[in-house]
């Protein structure tokens, strides 16, 4: 169940950000994957022989015909082939984020997701480092996993400011956003502040 479980977010992971958008398959071979962004950037996703590490880099291409590294994300496995971490580096190869992923200690669910800066050492009231976004899943009877849950501790801006990124665009983690404008409606309680305050 958890081999089953793993091969689906390694799938999920590698149609990440593609999968609404126009995709369209440049190359596919055994461990590597190309598709194009709606953005015109590409999307590299690269597996090692052992599935135990997996590589994502957007690309764009330049007027010679190269590509350059906009940003890269490397995800590790453990020998269960659940994910245990990744780390997100921009263009210049800067680490920018880790991130860790938890499971349920009984079901072996994946539940949680945290990021940390890379950059600023964050701490948080309790002297441990600060998760700076946090995604949580929950299950139900029948085991199929919610939609993300998704917390920011960054201050001084809402979640709206944080995301809201032009369709195609490519965020500071490498996250690609392919959807109109997902934040132009109101907010569900408009007089709700934000956490914190």
């Amino acid at each position: 169940m958890r081999k089953l479980i793993s091969s689906l977010l390694t799938l999920l992971l590698l149609c990440q950000g593609a999968a609404s958008a126009q995709e369209k398959s440049i190359s596919k071979g055994k461990l590597v994957r190309l598709v194009r962004n709606q953005d015109n950037t590409i999307s590299e996703f690269s597996q090692s022989g052992d599935e135990r590490v997996l590589v994502k880099q957007t690309l764009s291409e330049q007027s010679n015909g190269s590509r350059a590294v906009l940003s890269r994300t490397v995800y590790r496995k453990d020998s269960d082939l659940n994910l245990r971490s990744a780390r997100i580096y921009d263009a210049s190869g800067t680490t920018l984020f880790r991130v860790a992923y938890g499971y349920h200690k009984d079901t072996g669910r994946l539940i949680a997701e945290n990021m940390y800066d890379a950059r600023v050492k964050r701490m948080d009231a309790n002297g441990k480092e600060a998760v700076i976004r946090a995604v949580r899943y929950t299950y139900d009877a029948h085991g199929n996993r919610s939609r993300p849950i998704v917390f920011t501790s960054l201050p001084g801006k809402t979640a709206e400011e944080l995301f809201n990124k032009a369709p195609g665009s490519v965020g500071e983690d490498g996250t690609t956003f392919p959807f109109e404008n997902p934040f132009q409606k109101p907010p569900v309680n408009p007089n709700s502040n934000s956490l914190g305050q």
